[in-house]
């Protein structure tokens, strides 16, 4: 009886081998294969394009067959292959689907806004443009000698400069939410150029408060403090202007004569340290930072006044500069948030400034904001 059960034992064990052996071989895809849709950005922009892809089990797989859809073809243009242009922001969901496999992405598409200054003989208004649909709203009407608008980085304030007698300039915020107007920081000489600190909390500037020369100042909203960044002006009443501070919020760029002639400076803000970041026997000046910090765009010429400035892209780390050959007068450039594209004030000729923007990989191909006739644009 022994025996017999022995075989018996002997039997299933075999048996059971088989099947193991038998399941090792089968394609395990349907069972322990998992699909994950790969997005190359972590943050997304209305005109941002790029290519989507998938991995099986964290590894990509090109001979496998995928097949795409969206939750809302308005918001973006999808080819067959991955190819991904987003038109429009909100929420868009991503899905991927390959035999009995699937997978989904949520993923939050930010807008693309561009405001500016409008040019004309009556009425000054600050307007905003929003790349998706081509729209334009005014965000406030103001006086025509306002000047230099900027959004807070949290949304909320418009900061600029608005001249309230003869030639003496303040500096403004206008809330969006309660359309409250107040003055910061003011005096009987000049300020202007305002621009935001990275985290919203202060206003950096230039004043003539300092016994008429060019200053850049920084003044603490909660606090209600003024510190002068450059006190050691050269005796030039344009010793100091158009600052701009990087993303990180470290370090600001600006137009300095120290040299005798205006360069873009660096000055690091937690150590006072500064250094020029170009030299050259042009007029430089209104720097924009890139939005990873890594490059800036300013406007080069010969002169103070801005006859036929052209733009330059300057490469913080290897110093190498590239020339945006365009016909006519670019001002007051603007680097979009995705990096994407360079927005600046053009005039060419006689005609009113125009609203422009090139494709930094594509400077040849020079684009009008439809008929938007203006100054300082900004992205944001």
């Amino acid at each position: 009886m022994s025996f017999i059960n022995s075989q018996i034992y002997d039997y299933i064990f075999i048996v059971g081998v088989v099947l193991l052996a038998a399941c090792d071989t089968d394609d395990p895809a349907d069972v322990s294969r998992e699909m994950e849709i790969v997005v190359p950005v972590t943050t997304c922009w209305v005109s941002d394009s790029f290519q989507l892809k998938v991995t099986f089990n964290g590894e990509e797989d090109e001979t496998v067959p995928v097949s795409w859809s969206l939750s809302d073809d308005s918001k973006a243009n999808l080819g067959q292959n991955g190819e991904i242009l987003l038109k429009k922001e909100g929420q868009l969901r991503l899905f991927a689907q390959s035999g009995d496999l699937s997978a989904s992405y949520e993923l939050e598409i930010k807008p693309l806004r561009l405001m500016y200054q409008t040019a004309g003989a009556e009425v000054n208004a600050i307007k905003s443009f929003n790349w998706s649909d081509g729209e334009t709203e005014i965000l406030l009407n103001n006086t025509w000698e306002s000047s230099a608008p900027r959004i807070s980085p949290d949304g909320s304030m418009l900061v600029f400069a608005d001249t309230v007698d003869a030639y003496n300039s303040d500096i403004f915020i206008y809330k969006l939410a309660t359309a409250e107007r107040f003055p910061v920081a003011s005096h009987p000489l000049s300020d202007d150029q305002p621009v935001w600190s990275s985290d919203s909390k202060k206003i950096i500037f230039r004043s003539f408060r300092d016994e008429g020369l060019g200053c850049i100042y920084a003044y603490d909203l909660g606090a209600s403090s003024l510190v002068n960044l450059t006190p050691d002006p050269v005796n030039a009443a344009w010793a100091n202007l158009d600052p701009a501070i990087s993303p990180d919020g470290k370090t600001m760029a600006s137009s300095n004569n120290v040299n005798g002639l205006h360069d873009i400076w660096l000055h690091n803000l937690e150590t006072g340290n500064r250094q020029t970041a170009v030299f050259t026997l042009e007029y430089d000046g209104e720097p924009a930072w890139s939005p990873d910090g890594k490059k800036l765009v300013f406007r080069s010429n010969f002169s103070y006044s801005p006859r036929n400035a052209d733009l330059v892209i300057l490469d913080l780390e290897t110093g190498s500069m590239q020339r945006l050959e365009i016909d006519g007068i670019e001002r007051q450039p603007s680097w979009s948030p995705n990096g994407k594209y360079i927005a600046f004030s053009h005039e060419l000729g006689n005609s009113p400034p125009s609203i422009r923007y090139v494709d930094v990989e594509k400077p040849g191909e020079l684009c009008l904001i439809g008929e938007h006739y203006g100054y300082s644009p900004v992205f944001y």
